[in-house]
Order: C-alpha cells, then structure tokens, then sequence
C-alpha cells in the first residue's frame, strides 16, 4: 500500500454522546451474551454451601436484568439522538432516500465485498451500505428488546416489563420468543466479529483513524474532501434558513390517493396547486406520513395538514383542529395514524414542534380502491381548499 501524501485536516466526525451510546452498547451486549449463555445453559456448580446462601444463579440472572434494561433505554436514547444530533448521528443517512446514496452503496460493495475496485469510497461519517446495515441492526435491537422483556414479563410484577407482556403471544408463545432471542443473540456475536473486522481493515487502508475516532470522535480526512463536505453543510445550513424565512408556512397533504377517499388530502394539494398562494407558503404531498416527513417540516413555523377521518361524522364533514400532542388527533384518522403520530411524538422530544392546524375531512370508507374521491368528498375538496385560502 502507498503511503498518502495528501494534505489531512481533523473534522468532528462523533459526538460525545455517540460514543458514550457505542461504548455502553458493547459492554451491554458482552454482559448480556455471557449471562445468556448461562441461562439457557446453567452450569453445575458443585459446593458444600447452602444454595440460599449461595443464589449464584440468582446474581446471573440480576445482572442480565440490569444489563438488559441499561441497553433498552441506552437504545431509546439514540434513537432521540438521531434527531438532534449532528450530520453523521442523524436518521436520513440511515435510510437511503437519495440516489447518491444507492449509488454510494453499489460504489461500497464493489469495493469492500466484490473486490474489484480498489479506491475506497470517500465518506466521512458511515458509508451508505454501513448506514444501511446499522439501520437494520437497530431494528434487531428492537426486537432483542421486545421478546427479552415479553420474556421477563412472565416472572416480574414490575410496571416495564408488563408493557410487553402482549407481544409474546403474537409470537407463538414462549418457546418461539425464547428462539428470536437466542438467534439475535448469535446474530450480535457475528455482528461484532465482522464490524471489528472491518474497522480495522479500513483504518489500514485509508488511513483516517476510523479506530481512534470512536474514542475521540476525530477522523484525519483529506483537506479536498473535508472541503467538499464543509460547503455541502454550509449550503443545508443556509437553505434551511432561506425556507424557515422565506416559506414559513407548508400546507401538508396526506393520504393514499389509490384508496379513493383516503386519498383526499394529496387532492386538496392538487386543487391548490392552480390557486395563486403567497410566496411564504409552500405545497407537500405528504403521501402516508410518517417519521421520514421530519426532516422536510421541522423548520417551519406552521403547518396546515389536511387528511381523511373516520369519526363516524357524515361523509363529507369537515373540521379544523389544532392538536399540541399526539395524542389530540382523532381517534381513528386512517390507515397511516401511526405514522403520523411518531412524527408528531418525535417532533415533540425535540422541541421543533410547529404551529399545526389540522383539517380532517370525514369519510365513510378509507379502504375502498380506486383513485377518484366519492361525490360527497369530492364535494368538500373545494370548500377545504377556500378554508385554507382564508386561514394563511
């Protein structure tokens, strides 16, 4: 390998906070596997002393509690994390949405799996097929948590672990919970070996100080790609700015437009495209909703989002409601009320809730296929669009 002679500069890659989570991570994950191991398989430990005096078993099995939980809200913590955190900590590079990211990721394996390029993909934080990796891995995360707590519910009286109670018998019952969680735990175990593998690997090839950087957050990146990267941040920073002032007003429509009146409010969106709007208000077929809108809505200071109900009102009714939580939008919205409700909740934990004033317009069907609205709602498409019109 030839040594680079590129000039280098220190760039701020991890966050304290990061490598906290990672590091605490581990050694939740080693604790765990290790007290696992015993339980699914207690060793026979021979001794002349009383077993209640003794009740090694007992502290195994403590330890693995306490292990577990710290991992769980260590877990919930990045998950919060991925939201106000910096660049390289955020949730949209986890999820590849952009075609340079498919593109990155197609560049990373020919490079690190097939071998047939040699020159490594310049990413500064993760590279797009790590980010995806680490993504899915979250999830195992998750599920590790789910039948390792619906596991524990079965013994404990506690308030925690009874939240997961239900989630066993979805399952199959105990046995099949018990198998998910021993073959995630082997999951981890492989996981690691190949992560730290590849550390390594590409701290020897490009030389960027990938191992160190996770202890002091630091990577040495060449100054022509640091540059690069500076100007990109710069130019989100300064765009981010000119929408917030600029276009401070979105009108969000959401629904399903293949699920007839489901679809209502990316109609709406449609009709106010041929109105003449002020210059601060912007237009967003939100489609069904959902955690990755954040990023697009979060620096707007007031948003106007139309959808379809099933409040058992006349098919066709309109309302106008300005919900603060999660919690205050109908009982029964539609078919992406989940959705909908984590970006609310999430956009709650960071503070960067807007004034949101929400336009529901009841429906009789919200399943039904087709593309066109019923009469009744179609109806109301243009008394929906004239309330917008007065309340900008």
């Amino acid at each position: 390998m030839k040594s680079r002679k590129k000039r280098l500069r220190e760039v701020y890659v991890w966050e304290l906070p990061v490598r906290i989570y990672h590091w605490l991570n581990a050694l939740c994950i080693v604790i765990l596997c290790i007290t696992g191991f015993i339980i699914a398989d207690p060793l026979a430990i021979m001794t002349e002393t009383e077993a209640n005096f003794s009740y090694w078993f007992g502290t195994v099995r403590f330890i693995h509690f306490v292990a577990a939980f710290v991992f769980f809200f260590n877990f919930v913590f990045r998950l919060y994390w991925g939201f106000v955190g910096n660049r390289y900590a955020r949730w949209n590079n986890f999820i590849p949405l952009k075609k340079s990211q498919w593109k990155e990721i197609l560049e990373v394996i020919k490079v690190d799996i097939l071998m047939i390029k040699n020159k490594p993909v310049d990413s500064i934080g993760h590279n797009a097929l790590a980010s995806v990796i680490y993504f899915g891995t979250f999830w195992a995360f998750l599920l590790q948590s789910i039948t390792g707590f619906g596991l524990y519910a079965k013994m404990s009286e506690s308030v925690f672990p009874q939240l997961f109670a239900w989630t066993i018998p979805l399952m199959g019952g105990d046995l099949v919970a018990r198998e998910i969680h021993h073959f995630l735990m082997w999951f981890f175990i492989l996981f690691a070996i190949v992560h730290i593998y590849l550390v390594f690997y590409h701290d020897y090839i490009e030389q960027r100080g990938e191992t160190s950087s996770i202890i002091g957050g630091w990577k040495f990146i060449e100054e022509e790609i640091a540059d690069k990267e500076e100007v990109t941040e710069k130019a989100e920073i300064i765009t981010k700015s000119a929408r917030k002032m600029n276009k401070d007003i979105l009108v969000l429509g959401v629904g399903n437009l293949l699920l007839k009146d489901e679809g209502v409010g990316i109609h709406v969106i449609q009709a106010l495209e041929k109105e003449g709007l002020p210059p601060n208000v912007s237009l967003m077929d939100g489609g069904t909703g959902g955690l990755h809108l954040i990023g697009w809505i979060q620096d707007y200071n007031r948003i106007i989002m139309v959808d379809a109900t099933l409040d058992h009102n006349p098919p066709g009714t309109i309302r106008l409601i300005r919900p603060h939580y999660a919690t205050d939008f109908p009982p029964l919205m539609s078919a992406h009320e989940i959705g909908l409700r984590d970006m609310i909740e999430a956009m709650i934990l960071t503070e960067k809730l807007p004034d949101i004033q929400l336009i529901v317009v009841s429906a009789e069907d919200i399943n039904e296929v087709g593309m066109d609205l019923t009469p009744v709602v179609q109806v109301a498409v243009p008394k929906v669009v004239e309330m917008i019109k007065q309340i900008l």
